[in-house]
Formats: C-alpha cells, structure tokens, sequence
C-alpha cells in the first residue's frame, strides 16, 4: 500500500499532521498537554502519547 505522506524529521506542534506508528493514521494535532497530544482524525479527536506520534507531509509537498 503506497502511502500519500512522507516523514519528515520536525518537532510536533498545534497543526502539525502527524502519522500514528499503531495504525498509521493521519490526523491534524490539536492540543498539547505535557507527553500526549490530542490529534483529529476525521470527526474523532483522539488522545495520544507524543512518542506514538511521527510528523508527515503530502508527498507532493515534500519532493519540491
């Protein structure tokens, strides 16, 4: 299965999209509390730890 996003070497932050290393899903993050993050995938806001956490770009994005 090809992927539509690279990862890239970046800190997380508020509105980094970033991979989940579990299940490979890619959501927008939207919180920072101390070591977990709140990303929204989708509809779901989901709680997770930062070390669970890879920052990704579009491939389109990224081969510039």
């Amino acid at each position: 299965m090809e992927s539509k996003y690279i990862e890239v070497n970046k800190e997380i932050s508020i509105g980094a999209r970033v991979k989940m290393r579990k299940n490979y899903q890619v959501g927008e993050v939207k919180e920072i509390r101390g070591r977990r993050a709140v990303v929204q995938i989708g509809a779901l806001p989901m709680n997770v730890a930062l070390a669970d956490l890879v920052v990704v770009e579009a491939k389109e994005r990224a081969t510039l």
